[in-house]
């Protein structure tokens, strides 16, 4: 049984750095970073801050100028974030490649700090992916494709599908 499509699902785009003062750049993966996005508008006042998760050096191929930093671990690199976003001003742009637990745990810490969601873009990368409540077993999954037999219970509630069908 494949989850239909519903209005409030999120709908991603590609990372475009656009103009700013300050941009922050968090990806999971490196390998999920194209060179191409290292390159800020030819502002020179802009800086670019690169924050990878993994033990990773990146490298741009293009002239840009950028701080990056590599995380081993994810509390790390949160804690970082919010270090940062807690002395951010204003004109700042956040862009985030990532799967979708990734993706809503950098939208959640910066809305926290008062980053609009007009100045975050996010990225989906890797295989989608949507946690998913059993209301039987009692347990949140990330399944990448909702199947009844992914548990045993052999019944999983959709993340507010049904509700948002019956009240129209």
């Amino acid at each position: 049984m494949q989850i239909e499509a519903i209005a409030s699902t999120p709908v991603y785009c590609s990372v475009q750095i656009a103009a700013a003062l300050q941009h922050l750049l968090i990806v999971e993966r490196a390998e999920w970073l194209a060179p191409e996005k290292l390159s800020p508008p030819s502002d020179s006042a802009s800086s670019l801050f690169v924050y990878v998760l993994g033990n990773t050096i990146v490298r741009s191929s293009t002239p840009a100028q950028y701080e990056c930093r590599s995380f081993n671990d994810t509390q790390s690199l949160w804690a970082m974030v919010e270090a940062f976003l807690s002395q951010a001003r204003m004109g700042l742009r956040l862009y985030v490649i990532g799967s979708e637990p990734f993706l809503w745990q950098a939208s959640m810490i910066a809305t926290r700090y008062g980053v609009t969601t007009d100045a975050m873009q996010l990225e989906l990368a890797g295989k989608p992916s949507r946690n998913v409540y059993c209301i039987h077993c009692r347990h949140t999954r990330g399944l990448s494709v909702m199947r009844q037999d992914a548990c045993r219970a052999l019944a999983f509630l959709a993340p507010a599908g049904r509700l948002h069908r019956r009240a129209g």
